[in-house]
């Protein structure tokens, strides 16, 4: 048993084995091009296939996050067709990466605390602490800097003691990486340099040239402009190296803002010019989506307000694509879904089908021991009445099926459709508030500049913030927010008007987002008032509707929606 367990390690290991090998020899290649080098090279349909699909997903899920879910979408398809539970484990946690990197925060926690109790059960220490690493990866990326921190400080001693010399890089890289989102700019440097020495070891040129650069940024920050400089230099001709045009549009706009944040605006806005270029080329929307904000800033600090307004509306344009993007994610993934459902339905249908031929082989073969007993006349007769009947039942019962399929899957369409509108509302709606608070933000801080500047220049700004004004909750936004809106809660709009019919449209405009379960802060930033003036109309909209004192107003809303709704019926 023990022997049999070690060959099929040694089999679901032999990808990865291929992982930590390849790179030694392919310096000048990027490690998810040697991966799916492999994986051309690697024609059989197995468990190892399986591990690549997911490898090539933890390589590539922030830099190519649309086709690395389609990567962890084949691993986890695969692992379910050939019942591989370790693979399942692996392709599972490739899955809720993918999420992740397209902003589905929640799915992508429910894909890696399943995937991590999956792999308790079946993988090994190995595979466990490889599982916190790829986590430990996503919430580093989004800067939950704590819970990073813990599980690298958990793996460093793992690796060293395990002597995974190529793991135990990455984990000191990342380490190190947090220590700079800390601000503790010595131990970033620390971790680094022994993450360098590592990869010296392993002739990973890649690592090295990670290291290059984010030790520069450290230096940079630290105000030694000598050392930052050349690692800088060093960093942005290893990226050129590889031809990595992602990478370098991450590192110019990551050096653009580290000379931002000491106040060389000049050097900043020249590597940010650069990033941008490149970006655009390369038609990069997240990373344009953050280059156009860190402009902003840039334009905004130095008083150059309508620089600061144009790279402001870049900034939410680029927001808008990736919202959109985003919706059409989601739809693929229900589609996906829905056909994985309907095949699985048909399935069923044919396995009916096929007892119901069996049942009526073994009925007829007893018939004919009867018929032979019995005699050919009385036989044949009661065989054909008996033949009659049953053709007559199976075509009602396989009628029957059929409505009952058709009712389940126009249900599921319906089902798909709503999800669908829901979603929309909800991304709108996200939509809707970020451009607020962005907008908010931007009259906030134009009021402190108006009182200190001349008159000339509090006219401009005055002009300034009447446009912003304009663009906070213009009719057209409301307008398509409430035909989203309605598309969702078709009832909910008709319910409380008919309980109060002389409702203002901003008291309608005040339920509905009260209906979203939006909190006041968010509230204030779509309808552009202060939160006081939203406490205000709260405790007016209650008076309207004369709820008694401790009654929950959206509770008592959704409930004239729900009445609504049973009246339809």
């Amino acid at each position: 048993m023990d022997f049999a367990l070690s060959i099929r390690k040694s089999a679901c290991y032999f990808a990865l084995c291929l992982l930590f090998v390849y790179p030694k020899v392919a310096n000048s290649k990027l490690r998810s091009d040697s991966i799916r080098e492999i994986l051309v090279n690697y024609t059989m349909v197995d468990e190892n296939r399986i591990m690549l699909l997911s490898e090539l997903t933890f390589e590539s899920w922030q830099s190519e996050p649309e086709e690395s879910k389609q990567y962890a979408e084949k691993a986890l398809y695969l692992a379910d067709s050939l019942n591989d539970e370790l693979g399942k484990s692996y392709a599972t946690l490739a899955f809720g990466l993918g999420k992740w990197a397209q902003e589905d925060f929640n799915g992508a926690m429910e894909n890696f605390l399943e995937a991590e109790k999956m792999v308790s059960m079946a993988g090994d220490s190995n595979d466990i602490m490889r599982f916190k690493y790829e986590i430990s990866i996503a919430y580093l990326s989004e800067h939950i800097i704590d819970l990073s921190n813990r599980n690298f400080e958990k793996l460093m001693p793992y690796y060293k003691k395990s002597g995974n010399e190529e793991m135990l890089a990455r984990t000191y890289q990342a380490y190190g990486l947090g220590r700079l989102y800390d601000k503790k700019y010595q131990d970033a440097i620390r971790f680094l340099d022994l993450a360098a020495d590592l990869f010296e070891g392993l002739k990973d040129k890649y690592g090295l040239t990670n290291c290059a650069l984010y030790k520069g940024i450290s230096y940079l920050k630290q105000g030694d402009l000598l050392e930052s400089n050349a690692l800088i230099k060093k960093a942005l001709k290893g990226y050129r190296n590889f031809e990595d045009h992602r990478g370098m549009v991450m590192a110019e706009k990551e050096i653009g803002k580290a000379f931002f944040t000491v106040n060389q605006p000049d050097s900043a806005r020249h590597h940010l010019g650069k990033a941008l270029e490149m970006a655009r080329a390369q038609e990069l929307d997240e990373e344009q989506y953050e280059i156009y904000y860190a402009l902003y800033e840039i334009e905004f600090s130095l008083k150059n307000y309508k620089e600061a307004l144009k790279y402001y509306k870049e900034h939410i344009s680029t927001f808008d694509k990736r919202v959109n993007r985003q919706i059409s994610y989601q739809v693929h993934e229900m589609k996906m879904k829905y056909d994985k459902e309907k095949n699985e339905q048909e399935i069923k249908l044919l396995n009916q089908e096929k007892k119901i031929q069996n049942s009526y082989i073994i009925s007829l073969s007893l018939l004919i021991i009867v018929i032979s007993i019995s005699g050919v006349g009385i036989g044949l007769t009661l065989r054909n009445n008996r033949r009659k009947d049953k053709e007559l039942n199976m075509s009602k019962e396989a009628l029957m099926q059929a409505e009952i399929s058709n009712a389940r899957l126009k249900e599921k369409e319906l089902k798909i459709e709503l999800e669908k509108k829901d979603m929309e509302l909800a991304s709108y709606t996200m939509n809707f508030i970020k451009k607020g608070e962005l907008l908010t933000e931007l009259q906030e801080k134009l009021s402190d500049l108006e009182s200190n500047e001349n008159e000339k220049m509090s006219s401009g700004l005055r002009e300034l913030r009447s446009i912003i004004k304009h663009h906070v909750n213009t009719d057209n936004d409301w307008d398509d927010f409430k035909r989203r809106f309605e598309s969702v809660h078709p009832s909910f709009i008709n319910a409380i008007q008919k309980k109060q019919n002389d409702l203002s449209s901003s008291e309608i405009r005040l339920a509905s987002l009260l209906k979203l379960n939006l909190n006041s802060k968010q509230i204030a930033d779509v309808m552009g008032i202060s939160p006081d003036s939203v406490k205000t109309a709260r405790h007016r909209l209650r008076n309207r509707f004369a709820l008694e004192r401790g009654q929950n107003l959206t509770q008592y809303l959704n409930q004239l929606e729900a009445e609504e709704l049973v009246r339809d019926t």
